[in-house]
């Protein structure tokens, strides 16, 4: 699998959005529209709970991979973080609570690791029309 890029951001409530704006900068042209979004949109949802989570963690990395099928968005911090699978059904009144149900309903996998540092990843596949390739 082939690094498409690093990205170091501060544990701050600006992360979401420099992620947000890196992934579409080291993407645009190599993602088809939709699946750009997707990537986007997961890799915000995952940095604001980083940053929610674990408020202490300092500094986020996100690692950008992909081969000719799957791109691959890795981040880790150092901390416990979220949980890694979805947590259930907020009460439709709670005004957070669903970005993990975002994540689960856009990535085609995804999952977390922790031991003092954690990961959280997630897959998007791709078509083999050259995207993320």
């Amino acid at each position: 699998m082939a690094t498409i890029g690093g990205i170091t951001l501060a544990a701050t409530v600006r992360a979401p959005g420099a992620a947000r704006r890196e992934v579409r900068r080291r993407l645009e042209g190599r993602l088809a529209g939709d699946r750009l979004r997707d990537a986007e949109l997961i890799v915000s949802e995952l940095v604001s709970n980083a940053v929610l989570h674990a408020p202490h963690a300092g500094v986020l990395e996100v690692w950008i991979r992909a081969d000719a099928g799957r791109l691959r968005v890795e981040l880790s911090y150092a901390g416990e973080g979220p949980p890694g699978t979805p947590p259930p059904l907020p009460p439709p009144h709670a005004e957070r609570g669903r970005g993990l149900l975002i994540v689960d309903a856009l990535a085609d996998r995804w999952g977390a690791c922790g031991n003092g540092v954690t990961c959280v990843w997630f897959e998007l596949d791709v078509a083999d029309r050259g995207e993320a390739g």
